[in-house]
Formats: structure tokens, sequence, C-alpha cells
């Protein structure tokens, strides 16, 4: 259609659709996809060169403006598992395209929901102690639109499962910068979704969180355990819990695989969530 009609913006627009869309199924940040960076980042250029196109030719284009945010987040997909440096910086230029139209929406509306995504996609590629202060504030500020998000549509699973992720995801990265009793504050904000969600639902989504989730908290229970301040006792007691977490962690990762759903990316964590156990 692009090719029979040059001139159409619409048969443009879809075509660009289209090859951002593959992005995510070859590299994107869901787990759920085969792991091809290169060829994501083919893709993503290709959307990326219709999207600059179409907002070149108008600038005052709402839509135009937010296509081409999206194609900075598919820049940042194709790049996020090789290339963190180059992955953050796109997922910095899409942020900077969508935060200044969150306001001018109610409060839980998409708009602030791919700021959400974004901040924490962005959150996920800063990688080392330098970027610790920078990760708390991207995950801080998703949480709070997370929250929003459950408040104005409260029967919303994906929003549920969203505010989750991001409880677990605060508590790691306030671990990051050894504050304890902030991350395990979060923890606790979390548990009451983990009861909610089944780990044999037929969701490949809520099983990536869950996943993550139990190791967050994993991750928790073992920084406990070595914490000085507490007894011998209290101290046992959260080096069993680490255990415990660990083991559903890898419970999730390995029925992804029982149920033929294996990617590189979950067999990393398989993976790694064993190495955990194995050095208990």
């Amino acid at each position: 259609m692009a090719q029979q009609s040059p001139s159409s913006r619409q048969a443009k627009r879809a075509l660009f659709t289209a090859y951002y869309q593959i992005v995510g199924p070859l590299a994107g940040s869901e787990v759920l996809n085969v792991g091809d960076s290169k060829e994501a980042q083919s893709y993503a250029r290709k959307a990326l060169a219709i999207a600059e196109a179409l907002a070149a030719g108008d600038s005052k284009n709402a839509q135009a403006s937010s296509d081409l945010a999206f194609a900075y987040e598919g820049m940042g997909e194709s790049f996020r598992s090789t290339q963190l440096t180059t992955a953050s910086a796109w997922y910095r230029q899409s942020i900077a395209l969508t935060k200044p139209r969150a306001p001018l929406y109610p409060a839980g509306n998409q708009v602030q929901e791919l700021v959400a995504w974004r901040d924490e996609e962005l959150a996920a590629v800063l990688p080392g102690v330098q970027h610790a202060a920078e990760r708390l504030a991207l995950l801080q500020e998703a949480n709070s639109v997370w929250k929003d998000m459950v408040i104005a549509r409260p029967g919303k699973q994906q929003y549920r499962v969203g505010l989750m992720r991001s409880y677990c995801r605060l508590s790691d990265a306030e671990l990051a910068v050894n504050s304890l009793a902030k991350a395990h504050q979060y923890a606790d904000l979390s548990l009451p979704f983990l009861d909610e969600f089944n780990p044999a639902s037929p969701s490949f989504i809520v099983l990536v969180d869950l996943g993550f989730c139990y190791e967050s908290l994993g991750n928790l229970e073992k920084r406990l355990s070595a914490d000085d301040s507490s007894s011998m006792t209290e101290r046992r007691a959260a080096e069993a819990a680490s255990r415990e977490w660990y083991q559903k962690s890898a419970a999730i990762w390995t029925d992804w695989s029982r149920r033929g759903k294996a990617t590189p990316e979950s067999e990393a964590e398989r993976r790694k969530i064993e190495r955990f156990l194995q050095s208990k």
C-alpha cells in the first residue's frame, strides 16, 4: 500500500506501525522474544525513518510526535540487550517526547502509562552504582503512575500487575542504594499482589512478573540474612526465606521450559536463579 500510494500518510503510518510491532517479538523488554537484536535494529531503523519523515512533514501533528516517541522506544528496545548506553540514549529521547504530553490528560491516562513503561525501560539499562540514584528516581516516578492507573481502572489486571512489578523493582533499587528498610517496605507492598496472581496462570506476562518479583523478595531476604544488626535466629530465618523465594522463581522459569515457551532471556533467568540456589 505504501509503495502504491507513496503520498499517503495513512499507508506510511500503517507501515511504520508494522515495523515497530516486529521489534518486540525480536528483542523487546517483555522477555517473550527470540533474542535477535540485529534483526530488531533493522526493523527499528525502518520504523524510525518513517516516523521522522512524517514528523518533519507536520511539526504540530500530535500523532506524528507520538509515533516518533514510539520509534525512539523501538530503537532502545533493539539495543537493550547488547548496547546499554545506546539503548539508554534512545529511551531518553522517547521519554523527552512523551512526558510533556502527560499533564494534558486526566490521571490514569494512556500517555502516563507510556511514561511509566519508558521510565522502567530506561532504568533497566542503567547499570552500576553510578546510576543507582537515577534508577531509583525513575522507578519511583513509574510507581506513582501505576498507582494512578490502578485507582482509575481498579479492575484492569495489567495495571495491577504493573504496580506489583513496580514495587518489586523499587525493592531492588532501594537495596542498590543500601536502604534496607525502604526495600523491605516496597517488598511488603508487593505481597498482596503475589497472593492475587497465580503461578499457574496461562498469561506469560503474569508469569514473567511473578518470576522477577519472587527473585526480588529472595534478594531482600538474602541481604537480611547478612545483616549484622539482626539476631542469629532472624538471620537464619531470612536465609531460609530467601531460598524459598528463589525456589518459587526457579519454578516459574522451569515452567516456561515445560510449556515449550523458553526464550534466551527466560533461560538466562532460570540459570541465574539456579546458581543462587546452588550457592546456598
